[in-house]
């Protein structure tokens, strides 16, 4: 919705200010149509709840995003761990490195990294496959 939508609408004439704020306001709620937001927005658009619900609801969202980037950090680590602690039991044939690994990621995602970096599998993990995926 654009300003002069808004000011057919609601006949409200905020300034460009209290537009901004209307408009970020209205791209919050989501599926809510024009028309809806003009009606219920001249009910109560103006109250002080609204805003300090708005102002929480920018807050709590920014936080979300924060969380969400930190998650998407912990999983690219976690890969990264996977994929050392992978390429550590080729290189020493230790065993526990890759049960590490499967408890990390789970044993069906392992062979398929070990099977992409050309590794040759164990026989624990052709077995595995043979008792996993082909039945």
């Amino acid at each position: 919705m654009n300003y002069q939508e808004f000011i057919e609408r609601t006949g409200l004439t905020p300034t460009s200010e209290e537009y901004q704020t209307i408009e970020a306001i209205y791209m919050a709620t989501g599926e809510m149509d024009k028309d809806g937001f003009c009606k219920e927005f001249k009910k109560c658009g103006d109250s002080r709840l609204v805003a300090e619900l708005f102002r929480t609801i920018c807050v709590l969202k920014g936080q979300y995003g924060e969380r969400c980037n930190e998650i998407d950090d912990l999983h690219e680590q976690k890969n990264e761990m996977v994929d050392f602690l992978i390429d550590r039991a080729q290189a020493f044939s230790d065993k526990e490195l890759l049960e590490k690994a499967s408890e990390m990621v789970g044993q069906k995602e392992v062979i398929r990294r070990r099977i992409v970096k050309d590794y040759n599998l164990w026989s624990y993990e052709t077995e595995w496959m043979l008792n996993n995926l082909f039945q």
